[in-house]
C-alpha cells in the first residue's frame, strides 16, 4: 500500500472514531463505581481524599428529596489505578466506600473523587 493510501486510511479511521456516539474509553489510571438508580435530578461535586474508607456527604437528602443512586470515580494519573471497593458490612450503603491506593505511591494522599449523586422527589402522599 502506498504511503498516501496508508495516510488516507489512518485519517478515515480517526474520523470514524471521532464521530462514534457514546464511545467510552476507560482511563487506565481511573476506577469508577455506579450504584442505585437514576433520579429526577442530580448533585455533582468533587472531593480531595486519600486511600482508605471515605465518607461522602449526602447532598441530595433534604425535605422532599432522597438519595437513590451515586456515580463515583477516582483517578491517580499518571501513577497508578486506585481501586474502589465496598466496605465490609456496608456494601449497599450510599456514601461509604473504600479506596485501595498504597500511601507510598505518588498521588495517593491527594486523590480527586468525582461524585454525582442521583436524587428523587420523595413527597409522601396525603390522603384526605
Amino acid at each position: 500500500m502506498s504511503p498516501l493510501a496508508c495516510s488516507l486510511l489512518a485519517l478515515a479511521a480517526l474520523f470514524a472514531v471521532s464521530n462514534a456516539k457514546n464511545v467510552h474509553i476507560p482511563n487506565p489510571f481511573c476506577d469508577e463505581r455506579m450504584r442505585g438508580i437514576e433520579g429526577d435530578s442530580s448533585e455533582h461535586f468533587k472531593m480531595t481524599v486519600s486511600g482508605g474508607v471515605v465518607n461522602i456527604p449526602d447532598n441530595c437528602t433534604r425535605l422532599g428529596r432522597k438519595l437513590v443512586g451515586e456515580d463515583v470515580s477516582v483517578c491517580n494519573a499518571p501513577y497508578s489505578k486506585p481501586l474502589l471497593r465496598s466496605v465490609f458490612g456496608l456494601s449497599n450503603k450510599f456514601g461509604i466506600l473504600g479506596i485501595d491506593c498504597p500511601t507510598n505511591t505518588n498521588g495517593c494522599m491527594t486523590l480527586e473523587l468525582d461524585v454525582t449523586q442521583h436524587c428523587k422527589m420523595d413527597v409522601p402522599l396525603v390522603r384526605g
